[in-house]
């Protein structure tokens, strides 16, 4: 079975290390320089591509949002400033941060129940996810790594 296939990643299950034979035997892989990795050329992120559904509801979400984005300087005061610099610290620091990185992924540290929830509620603020599928697309980052 080839390393680099074209079905999506299956976040919601643990994803083995990927053996370096079956990187080295897919077509057009090339070594990395200074590594026994095998890796493919990068393929256009937005041209001669099919989008799926959760392709288009990104679309879609990134657009309403820079949108609003453009409307920031005739709305802006110091309170939706201040109001700003909260969430981001919520969402941001404590949320993905805090949380879903050094909590759930890298697992550095233990709290209570309804704390960590808590914590993860902050990060899911931030739209980047559910807790289970941003800890696993981080913990497929640091394949590569020995840290988990």
């Amino acid at each position: 079975q080839l390393l680099f296939q074209q079905k999506p990643l299956p976040l919601k299950s643990v994803i083995p290390k990927p053996s370096k034979e079956a990187q080295a035997q897919e077509a057009g892989a090339k070594k990395v320089l200074l590594s026994d990795v095998y890796g493919l050329p990068k393929k256009r992120l937005f041209a001669n591509r099919e989008y799926n559904e959760k392709d288009r509801a990104y679309i879609g979400w990134m657009l309403f949002v820079h949108g609003l984005a453009l409307l920031a300087p005739f709305t802006f005061s110091w309170g939706n400033f201040a109001l700003f610099l909260g969430m981001y610290f919520v969402t941001g620091c404590l949320g993905i941060t805090l949380s879903y990185h050094r909590q759930l992924a890298h697992k550095s540290f233990q709290t209570p129940k309804w704390l960590e929830y808590a914590l993860s509620y902050c990060g899911v603020l931030s739209v980047e996810g559910e807790p289970i599928e941003w800890v696993s697309a981080h913990r497929y980052h640091h394949l590569h790594c020995g840290e988990f």
